[in-house]
């Protein structure tokens, strides 16, 4: 309530979803979840934005390699929520639970959109329009960093992985990437990477989503996941 008396809107990255959830119980301003442990909605929409840049507003095939993070769960579930074929490819130790599955099953039924999910790159990545990458070792994750790397074996974008994706196409990451693990330079520095005007729509999107809020009278308070 302090804070909120300086501002019109909070942008807050934090560690733990449950601080966000504070922030919106306690404030009447917009609290915006810029990240947290759960959800990265900010990246999502610099994501879309840059997809429908590239692809137009067809509904395409994105496929996310990797860990079951943050990024990953609001990738998808902005995916399924506009309806695209949304899919993931990661190891079983870093796998989505039960409860994430029924819930994006449930998206699916809702919005008309697809998903699939399965360890295997080779049954999952064929046909995507988009490769999406994160680091395998997530913010606050440093001190499992060789146990947790050593489980990711298979699942670095390479050019064979894009070449079993398909000729056209292209790869995203939410920055900053490591080079050599999840990705190789080929990859990243390629023609068909977009990891820079992610970067930027990252910028143009914020702006979107603050503009909209304090000109929306109606607005006093943002969802809990965004």
């Amino acid at each position: 309530n302090n804070i909120a008396q300086w501002c019109d809107a909070i942008f807050a990255r934090v560690y733990d979803h449950r601080e966000i959830l504070k922030l919106a119980q306690y404030n009447k301003i917009p609290i915006i979840n810029a990240l947290c442990d759960q959800h990265h909605p900010m990246q999502a929409l610099a994501d879309f934005l840059t997809i429908q840049e590239s692809y137009g507003r067809q509904k395409c095939k994105i496929t996310f390699v990797g860990d079951a993070n943050n990024v990953a769960f609001s990738l998808l579930e902005m995916g399924l929520k506009l309806g695209y074929a949304m899919a993931f490819t990661g190891p079983g130790c870093y796998f989505w639970n039960d409860t994430q599955l029924h819930y994006f099953s449930d998206l699916v039924q809702k919005h008309g959109g697809s998903f699939g999910a399965d360890t295997n790159t080779a049954l999952i990545v064929p046909g995507s329009d988009f490769i999406y990458a994160d680091a395998f070792v997530s913010m606050g994750e440093e001190d499992d960093y060789d146990s947790k790397l050593s489980e990711f074996d298979g699942y670095q974008v390479n050019s064979e992985l894009m070449n079993l994706a398909g000729s056209s196409a292209k790869f995203l990451h939410c920055l900053p990437a490591h080079r050599g693990e999840e990705v190789t330079n080929e990859v990243i520095d390629a023609a068909y990477s977009l990891v820079y005007q992610q970067a930027n729509n990252r910028r143009v999107s914020a702006k979107g989503v603050f503009s909209y809020l304090l000109d929306n009278s109606k607005a006093t308070t943002t969802s809990p996941g965004l």
